[in-house]
């Protein structure tokens, strides 16, 4: 006998999955997936995830050749300093979103990429 559940049951089981996606902590291979398609994107993006600008200005010293080791950078130098509950997929894809940066966050874990 099989049991289906009503539409709005469907509904909030595929929001809760979504929702425990969202809030999982981003790790540092996610870092390194989303650096890699962020291209020039890195600075602006550094900015509202409130990184200095004297720090990207010595990322992007540190790594003159590297846009991608650049975006690394930043990502974890927020990554560090992050309170955990603070560095969630959420909150990277909304800053992600904010800055144009869908090709990035393209990568990152979701129910419904």
């Amino acid at each position: 006998m099989l049991i289906s559940l009503c539409p709005k049951s469907e509904e909030k089981a595929v929001q809760t999955v979504a929702e425990s996606v969202d809030s999982e902590m981003v790790k540092q291979i996610h870092l390194h997936w989303v650096s890699k398609k962020l291209g020039g994107k890195w600075q602006p993006l550094g900015r509202e995830l409130e990184i200095q600008q004297y720090e990207l200005d010595n990322i992007r010293h540190d790594y003159p050749l590297d846009v991608a080791e650049q975006g690394f950078q930043m990502l974890l130098k927020w990554h560090q300093r992050t309170d955990p509950e603070k560095r969630t997929l959420r909150i990277l894809k909304e800053a992600l979103k904010g800055n144009d940066c869908h090709d990035a966050l393209k990568c990152l874990p979701s129910e419904f990429n």
